[in-house]
Formats: C-alpha cells, sequence, structure tokens
C-alpha cells in the first residue's frame, strides 16, 4: 500500500487516544482512503468528512468498524476542496492513513 507523504491523514507515529483529526486539500474527485491499524486497544471509529473552505465540515462517510488490527478501506467521491478523517478511539489506536488505491471493505490482517 503506497500512501505519498505529503497527503497524510495520521502518520503512524503517535497513539491515538481521544478523539482526533487532520485534513488534506484535495480537490474535487474520487478517492480510495486506506488506514494501517498498527496497535488497537479496543475499538475506533473513523469518519471522512469533506468542507469547501477547510472550516465547517460535514460527513461524507464513514469506515466498516475498526475491531482488529489491518488495513482498512474506503472509496469516497466529493465535490469538495477539503477532507478530513476524524478517529475516535474506544481506547487506543496508531494508524497511518490517507489516500491510496484499495477497495471498502474490513480488516485485512496483516
Amino acid at each position: 500500500m503506497a500512501f505519498h507523504a505529503d497527503q497524510l491523514f495520521f502518520d503512524g507515529d503517535t497513539s491515538i487516544t481521544e478523539e482526533t483529526s487532520a485534513d488534506l486539500q484535495v480537490g474535487p474527485g474520487e478517492y480510495d482512503l486506506s488506514a494501517v491499524v498498527k496497535e488497537l486497544d479496543g475499538s475506533a471509529e473513523i469518519t471522512v468528512l469533506e468542507s469547501d473552505d477547510d472550516s465547517s465540515y460535514d460527513v461524507l462517510a464513514t469506515f466498516p468498524p475498526i475491531t482488529e488490527v489491518g488495513n482498512y478501506h474506503r472509496k469516497v467521491v466529493t465535490q469538495k476542496e477539503y477532507l478530513r478523517m476524524t478517529v475516535d478511539p474506544g481506547t487506543s489506536i496508531k494508524l497511518t492513513a490517507g489516500p491510496t488505491r484499495g477497495k471498502d471493505g474490513g480488516a485485512n490482517p496483516s
């Protein structure tokens, strides 16, 4: 799975223990978003939001439930300029996430 270093929602180096989000300026289009969950204690929810101006965001999509370490994918289509990924962990999660190629689906354990 190839991530572009300048196009990451999360870089995989920090454990997330409270609701966290990161945003990217992407422009309108179809995107395959991936999340590689490296560590997980409990479960987590990942929501994708979109915005015209990076100020007010609306829900675009959600990932399948995050219940185990592995690779998760979600295809989205946006007409907006910005995407934001929000992670609401049940306890603690460490992941790398950003635009890649893939299909919608649950974990593919590594």
